[in-house]
Protein backbone atom coordinates (compact mmCIF):
# COMPACT_ATOMS: atom_id res chain seq x y z
CA UNK A 1 0.00 0.00 0.00
CA UNK A 2 1.35 3.36 -0.97
CA UNK A 3 -0.04 5.94 1.14
CA UNK A 4 -2.56 9.42 -0.33
CA UNK A 5 -1.93 12.74 1.08
CA UNK A 6 -5.17 14.94 0.95
CA UNK A 7 -4.47 17.15 -2.06
CA UNK A 8 -5.01 13.65 -4.43
CA UNK A 9 -8.44 13.04 -2.35
CA UNK A 10 -9.53 16.61 -2.71
CA UNK A 11 -9.13 16.21 -6.12
CA UNK A 12 -10.79 12.79 -6.46
CA UNK A 13 -13.72 13.92 -4.34
CA UNK A 14 -13.92 16.90 -6.35
CA UNK A 15 -14.02 15.40 -9.65
CA UNK A 16 -16.58 13.40 -8.71
CA UNK A 17 -18.62 16.17 -7.50
CA UNK A 18 -18.13 17.73 -10.64
CA UNK A 19 -19.51 14.49 -12.86
CA UNK A 20 -22.28 14.85 -9.72
CA UNK A 21 -22.81 18.60 -10.73
CA UNK A 22 -22.85 17.51 -14.67
CA UNK A 23 -26.00 15.58 -13.91
CA UNK A 24 -27.97 17.14 -10.95
CA UNK A 25 -31.23 19.02 -11.60
CA UNK A 26 -30.94 22.91 -12.03
CA UNK A 27 -30.58 24.13 -8.45
CA UNK A 28 -29.27 20.81 -7.13
CA UNK A 29 -25.57 21.10 -7.45
CA UNK A 30 -23.14 20.31 -4.83
CA UNK A 31 -20.88 23.33 -4.04
CA UNK A 32 -17.23 23.11 -3.97
CA UNK A 33 -16.14 23.88 -1.14
CA UNK A 34 -14.96 22.11 2.04
CA UNK A 35 -17.30 23.51 4.53
CA UNK A 36 -19.95 22.35 1.80
CA UNK A 37 -22.76 20.13 4.00
CA UNK A 38 -23.47 16.42 2.46
CA UNK A 39 -25.13 14.17 4.90
CA UNK A 40 -26.34 16.24 8.21
CA UNK A 41 -29.08 16.66 10.26
CA UNK A 42 -28.98 20.67 9.71
CA UNK A 43 -28.11 21.26 5.91
CA UNK A 44 -28.41 17.97 4.11
CA UNK A 45 -27.79 18.79 0.12
CA UNK A 46 -28.19 15.64 -1.75
CA UNK A 47 -30.77 13.06 -1.25
CA UNK A 48 -30.21 9.27 -0.77
CA UNK A 49 -29.86 8.90 -4.79
CA UNK A 50 -27.46 11.42 -5.03
CA UNK A 51 -25.52 10.60 -2.15
CA UNK A 52 -24.76 7.04 -3.75
CA UNK A 53 -24.12 8.75 -6.86
CA UNK A 54 -21.23 10.56 -5.75
CA UNK A 55 -19.63 7.91 -3.19
CA UNK A 56 -19.85 5.07 -6.31
CA UNK A 57 -18.33 7.70 -8.64
CA UNK A 58 -15.52 8.61 -5.93
CA UNK A 59 -14.82 5.11 -5.88
CA UNK A 60 -14.13 5.11 -9.44
CA UNK A 61 -12.04 7.78 -9.57
CA UNK A 62 -10.04 6.47 -6.91
CA UNK A 63 -10.04 3.32 -9.46
CA UNK A 64 -9.16 5.07 -12.47
CA UNK A 65 -6.63 7.68 -11.24
CA UNK A 66 -4.97 5.59 -8.74
CA UNK A 67 -5.53 2.51 -9.40
CA UNK A 68 -7.01 1.80 -5.85
CA UNK A 69 -9.98 0.00 -4.80
CA UNK A 70 -11.60 1.74 -2.05
CA UNK A 71 -15.00 0.89 -0.36
CA UNK A 72 -16.09 4.47 1.21
CA UNK A 73 -19.71 2.98 2.72
CA UNK A 74 -19.47 -0.31 4.14
CA UNK A 75 -21.45 -2.11 7.12
CA UNK A 76 -19.30 -0.29 9.71
CA UNK A 77 -21.40 2.83 8.90
CA UNK A 78 -24.93 1.34 8.60
CA UNK A 79 -25.91 2.84 11.55
CA UNK A 80 -24.48 6.12 11.03
CA UNK A 81 -25.69 9.08 13.48
CA UNK A 82 -25.92 12.20 11.34
CA UNK A 83 -25.31 13.84 13.90
CA UNK A 84 -21.99 12.77 15.27
CA UNK A 85 -19.01 14.40 14.50
CA UNK A 86 -17.29 11.63 13.29
CA UNK A 87 -19.81 11.41 10.37
CA UNK A 88 -17.67 10.93 7.32
CA UNK A 89 -20.05 12.81 5.36
CA UNK A 90 -20.96 15.57 7.63
CA UNK A 91 -19.24 18.14 4.30
CA UNK A 92 -16.97 17.60 1.38
CA UNK A 93 -14.07 18.51 3.84
CA UNK A 94 -14.62 15.30 6.07
CA UNK A 95 -15.58 13.34 3.43
CA UNK A 96 -11.74 14.20 2.03
CA UNK A 97 -10.19 13.47 5.17
CA UNK A 98 -11.85 10.22 5.46
CA UNK A 99 -10.99 9.35 2.01
CA UNK A 100 -7.43 9.84 2.93
CA UNK A 101 -7.71 7.67 5.72
CA UNK A 102 -8.95 5.14 3.89
CA UNK A 103 -6.49 4.86 1.33
CA UNK A 104 -3.57 5.33 4.03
Amino acid sequence: MFAVDSAEARRAVYEAVEAFNAQADPGKAIVPDDDTPLLNPEGQVIDSLGFAFLIVTIEQVVLDSMNREVVLFDDSLMDLDLGSPDNPFLSLGSLVSYLSKKLT
